[in-house]
């Protein structure tokens, strides 16, 4: 008699599965008429020596794109643009140091004067010192500068350069969950320092940069500790709560561009991620860790609208928008949008793949910033018959109250 699994083996098994289903999603090629980009679209990716980073710059080069890869280390970069030479991919290599503004502005000069602009920015480049057993902040100040000061200097310097087209220029901020707002078990303690962020009518660079250094401050005095920070990571966690603040923030200075002028700005949660940074100990691998960024910056220009400032956590879900806020929705509108379609797709049409199963997703991303049913639901043809993978998680999030109760 076969054993039962468990509560734990199932979520297990779940997961594999999950994963298992969007790896078959990773298979789909881009309809032609979704592709917006050509070998003249310029993309440049921070930090992109080693690990996710590495991973993003060689999808958006196998999509034909020119990708700028950067590297603080001019000897590992150069390192990285070697292997991806090697395999037939013309990486360009530019040495970058986030954290310095002269760097920045730089190499902002520099893709100006080589490539008259920049269609694709993401930001990629972090750094954490924690392993998974400890919560030292020891480093917080290299932390916050690279993560948070060294994203924000990006933006302000190569906001500038995104050059106008139908379709919108994309800025991606690979961040974590770590860092989401509302996140139970990392949740800001002090609600004086929480409401400000929460609610994109009062949030201003100005109260994200005093919740950082306020944190900072309390690190210098040893209060740190009982100052109701995050408990897990908490320099890394914070610094990327300050990102996903400060892509919220971005995204509604940019949204009254006019159309041929957009940009659209997100920030995205890789997953927990085989790479050095983890210690080798994340459950995915770098190459399905850079897909959501690589999605965001090629969704079609239909669809990128729709999908304008969250935090989006992984490319596995159909959101179903609720409103928030006292009966009325006060964030960015977000509707269940296809990352990738057949020019005739109908609800419950099979898309071919190159593997030996039929995929059809109605898939798409688990969202910050409504009260959300997130939905997963796969149909696979096997043998013959098609049996029917529905996976569904409840998930409830709220960003930016806009003055109305959020629960």
């Amino acid at each position: 008699m076969e054993r039962k699994m468990n509560r734990k083996e199932r979520a297990k098994q779940e997961r594999e599965n999950r994963r298992h289903n969007i790896s078959l999603l990773r298979t789909i090629p881009y309809p032609d008429h979704q592709k917006w980009w050509s070998s003249e679209t310029v993309a440049l990716v921070t930090g992109a020596n080693r690990g996710i980073g590495f991973e993003i710059a060689r999808q958006l080069l196998l999509q034909g794109v020119t990708v700028i890869l950067t590297s603080r280390g001019t000897e590992v970069g150069e390192a990285a643009a070697k292997v991806l030479w090697e395999t037939g991919l013309k990486v360009v290599f530019r040495q970058l140091d986030v954290t310095s503004t002269s760097s920045v502005q730089t190499c902002a000069d520099w893709v100006q004067q080589n490539y008259g602009g920049l269609d694709i920015l993401i930001n990629n480049a972090g750094v954490n010192f924690n392993a998974s057993s400890e919560n030292s902040v020891e480093f917080a100040e290299q932390v916050i500068a690279t993560n948070y000061i060294g994203t924000k200097n990006m933006i302000k310097a190569l906001t500038p350069l995104m050059r106008p087209s139908a379709a919108g220029a994309r800025i991606v901020n690979v961040s974590s969950r770590l860092g989401r707002l509302n996140g139970r078990r990392n949740r800001i303690g002090d609600v004086s320092l929480r409401e400000p962020l929460e609610c994109v009518d009062s949030l201003t660079e100005e109260v994200i940069d005093r919740t950082v250094d306020a944190f900072l401050e309390q690190v210098k005095d040893g209060s740190w500790a009982t100052g109701g920070w995050p408990q897990t990571f908490t320099d890394y966690s914070i610094s990327k709560l300050a990102v996903n603040a400060y892509t919220r923030l971005m995204a509604e200075k940019l949204s009254d561009r006019p159309e041929g002028k957009k940009i659209y700005i997100n920030c995205c949660c890789p997953g927990w991620v085989k790479t050095a940074m983890t210690g080798w100990e994340g459950n995915i691998s770098a190459e399905e860790g850079a897909d959501t960024a690589v999605w965001l910056a090629f969704l079609p220009d239909q669809s990128v609208s729709e999908l304008f400032g969250p935090f989006v956590r992984k490319i596995n879900c159909e959101m179903e928008k609720k409103s928030c806020c006292s009966g009325r929705s006060c964030c960015p509108s977000t509707r269940a949008v296809r990352p990738v379609a057949t020019p005739k797709e109908e609800p419950g049409v099979t898309v071919k793949t190159p593997k030996a199963e039929d995929v059809k997703p109605e898939i798409i991303t688990e969202v910050e910033g409504h009260h959300a049913t997130a939905a997963v639901k796969v149909e696979r043809k096997e043998a013959g018959n098609v049996a029917a993978v529905k996976k569904e998680e409840a998930v409830k999030v709220n960003v930016g109250c806009g003055g109305g109760a959020c629960n």
